[in-house]
């Protein structure tokens, strides 16, 4: 039987180790989701559905900014069908999006000592007791809006303009006041 389970973790151990897994904080063995950057303001939520069945049941979400996720999903969905099954996961994220490796843990913590930057704008904290870290930044690239969506979700509910349609919530950012949309279904899944 663990034999069987064997490339579910075998899955995500080259991630684990080569890529600094946001959530959950902290990675157990039960979990079946990663969130890790794959760029600036830009994530990639990778889930495996059914632990026997790794590739199969394998979802990729890309977070970030709207003009940025709708390109960096053709880039996905071309690369998905250039999935080379002798490669792990890890390697086969890399040559999707065309890069040598995914941001670091040793990189980001050089960052990390803007601790302004990495907090919510919202609550004004980095890790909520939950695992959340700030994920959702605002559309417009001159806006420095980091939140959690669970805050954001939070701050949409108080807009009276605030609107949900098909699982995907509007509303104004609350820094910039520019428009902003996001699916929380998305992010708030575990």
């Amino acid at each position: 039987m663990l034999d069987e389970l064997r490339p579910f973790y075998d899955s995500f151990s080259s991630i684990d180790e080569l890529c600094d897994v946001l959530q959950p904080c902290p990675i157990t063995t039960k979990d079946n989701t990663r969130v890790f950057p794959l760029k600036e303001r830009v994530y990639l939520k990778l889930t495996i559905a059914d632990p026997f069945a790794s590739y199969a049941s394998m979802a990729v979400q890309i977070i970030g900014p709207t003009e940025e996720v709708a390109h960096l999903r053709h880039v996905l969905s071309d690369g998905l069908g250039n999935w080379d099954v002798e490669l792990d996961m890890h390697k086969n994220l890399l040559h999707i999006f065309d890069l040598c490796y995914f941001p670091m843990p040793a990189e980001i913590d050089l960052k990390k000592d803007d601790d302004e930057q990495q907090r919510c704008n919202i609550c004004f904290e980095y890790r909520l007791d939950n695992g959340e870290v700030p994920l959702v930044s605002c559309d417009n690239s001159r806006c420095v809006l980091k939140c959690h969506a669970s805050c954001l979700k939070e701050w949409f509910n108080t807009l009276v303009e605030g609107k949900t349609f098909l699982e995907v919530s509007f509303g104004q950012c609350p820094f910039c006041k520019a428009k902003l949309s996001t699916s929380f279904a998305v992010l708030l899944k575990n």
